[in-house]
């Protein structure tokens, strides 16, 4: 396939714990990051998901928001592999909110709140994004019906 399409992209197969870092960056370059497992995935988004700390991701995480420019919501996913030096590879980084945001909602950080104060140019309080590990969030995404019919 390759040969066929110019300058293709190509990703490694990566084996690994998945994760998502829902962050937000404030107008200073100042970053909170959340981090969660991404444990059951149906049509890319996380249907379960839970909290955790991982200081060697987060700091994966914040050199990549460093290095995007990224500011306001973003969210950044990756693996983390058991050994090797390249322990925590980031494969993307999304300038909007997670899907899975409330897990760190459910976690206790102000998520919403501090983007709302951010988007109003008011200052971003950091200390109201920290968050507690081990909590799980379970979501329920699901088209239940579609119908076309006359109008009464």
């Amino acid at each position: 396939m390759c040969e066929l399409i110019p300058e293709p992209i190509v990703q490694e197969h990566i084996s690994g714990r998945e994760f998502t870092a829902d962050c937000l960056v404030d107008r200073a370059g100042h970053a909170s990051v959340i981090l969660r497992y991404r444990l059951l995935v149906k049509g890319g988004l996380a249907v379960v998901s839970r909290t955790f700390n991982d200081p060697h991701a987060e700091e994966c995480v914040r050199a990549t928001l460093t290095a995007t420019g990224v500011t306001g919501a973003c969210c950044v996913q990756g693996f983390i592999r058991e050994g090797g030096p390249d322990r925590v590879v980031v494969t993307e980084a999304n300038a909007r909110v997670g899907g899975g945001f409330p897990a760190a909602v459910a976690a206790g950080a102000d998520y919403v709140g501090q983007l709302l104060r951010g988007l109003f140019r008011q200052d971003v309080n950091h200390d109201r994004l920290t968050y507690k590990s081990d909590v799980t969030l379970t979501k329920y995404v699901e088209t239940l019906t579609a119908s076309e019919g006359k109008s009464r």
